[in-house]
């Protein structure tokens, strides 16, 4: 009986030595809580590391630049400015004369490093996202809180469209698209910039017409690939980009877009259209996708594939251009490779020539071809060839709308 009582009496004293329930967690939620705070503090760190990194990097790419312009008498033009890295930069021609390479910042899928300059390459302005260093984002003379800068003259190159190039960047996942027109606006009227451009370089767009009496380009809801559309009447009804925007002047190409003819055959173009003026001009007559480009100060090739197409039918266009070499897509399907390329996409800037092409839509820019009559929807520009499996699934984004068919996939293309 007295063992039975001294076993029990251990038994509670274990038990009145143990933590109760609520004693546990009282220490796993301060357990947790002193984790958080560590966490936090070291996120904190972290950032002001990246941010120590980036203005080291940007005061490097500055020498670059005034070395440079040393050398050049002026700094690289880009007057719509972007990321540095974006493939096809115009600060492209530092490397390697001045730099080993284009620097890319330390969280490279969400920002860039943002460079801008004036007309003549005279002024020029640079910007890095500071995530966490305030002090470098306020006491460095600039226009844009959170951002540190760097320039050649604080009142000149001001890059007002910095949130927009850095949310293209994250989103799109592609620095490569110089230029992204849905032309899904709700009306237009001729005002300035109300064809918006979603690429986040901020190439916005005016519909026009250029003859008396002549009615601008409008949208409509109705029969569109996507929820509206661009209808153009084909009398001398057109859209134009604002300025020179010399990222839109590629050096190698990805034209993508879709079109519902009803008359005429020029659709898209930064060139003179038969005038062997430097640039690049696509056109979709009856019988043909025909692409021209410049390789030399006035001479422009032309590059035809023979198809087939019907007025008042959807159709998704592809032009690609990279290594000398041509390729014609229609309906995601590749119709002609062409192998006739001669180097670079030339402009008349090459040329010693004022470059004041704009990218046009539906323009008639020659006697002999007619303005561009019917719908265009979606429309972008990269400065890289896509491969054919990003043109089929920007097809498939449009097939059953358009009531098309795609055809099949280039073998292991993927969706995602």
């Amino acid at each position: 009986m007295q063992n039975a009582k001294h076993q029990n009496l251990k038994i509670r004293e274990r038990v009145n030595k143990s933590f109760t329930l609520i004693e546990l967690l009282v220490v796993v939620a301060i357990i947790g809580l002193l984790s958080t705070t560590a966490m936090v503090t070291l996120n904190t760190q972290r950032a002001k590391a990246r941010d120590a990194s980036r203005a080291q990097q940007l005061k490097g790419l500055r020498n670059a630049i005034e070395l440079y312009y040393l050398t050049n008498n002026q700094y690289p033009v880009w007057t719509a400015g972007g990321c540095v890295n974006n493939p096809g930069s115009p600060l492209s021609v530092l490397v390697p004369d001045f730099l080993n390479s284009l620097p890319r910042d330390p969280k490279n899928s969400d920002y860039c490093y943002i460079y801008k300059s004036d007309t003549y390459g005279q002024n020029y302005r640079l910007a890095a996202y500071m995530e966490s260093n305030t002090d470098l984002a306020t006491k460095d003379g600039g226009t844009l809180s959170s951002w540190f800068e760097l320039y050649s003259d604080s009142s000149y190159a001001v890059i007002s469209n910095a949130s927009s190039i850095i949310l293209s960047w994250s989103l799109n996942g592609d620095s490569t698209l110089v230029g992204y027109w849905k032309l899904n606006e709700g009306s237009w009227d001729g005002t300035t910039n109300e064809v918006k451009d979603d690429s986040g370089h901020a190439h916005h767009s005016t519909a026009e017409c250029v003859g008396t009496g002549c009615t601008k380009p409008t949208t409509t809801d109705t029969g569109c690939v996507f929820n509206r559309c661009g209808v153009f009447d084909g009398t001398e009804d057109s859209v134009s980009t604002a300025g020179y925007l010399a990222d839109l002047r590629v050096r190698q190409l990805t034209i993508s877009l879709w079109t519902n003819r009803s008359s005429g055959s020029l659709v898209l173009d930064r060139c003179y259209y038969q005038a062997n003026q430097p640039g690049y001009c696509l056109a979709f007559p009856s019988n043909a996708v025909i692409l021209q480009l410049s390789f030399a100060c006035g001479s422009a090739s032309t590059f035809s594939a023979a198809y087939t197409s019907t007025n008042g039918l959807w159709y998704h266009l592809a032009v690609t251009y990279g290594d000398n070499t041509v390729k014609t897509y229609v309906n995601g399907q590749l119709i002609k490779t062409d192998t006739g390329g001669l180097g670079e996409i030339k402009y008349r800037y090459d040329c010693g020539q004022e470059d004041y092409w704009t990218v046009r839509f539906a323009r008639r820019l020659s006697t002999g071809y007619s303005f561009y009559g019917g719908k265009i929807d979606e429309t972008r520009i990269y400065n890289r060839p896509l491969s054919a499996c990003e043109i089929w699934c920007q097809c498939k984004q449009g097939e059953t709308a358009a009531s098309i068919s795609c055809g099949s996939a280039p073998s292991g293309c993927s969706c995602s």
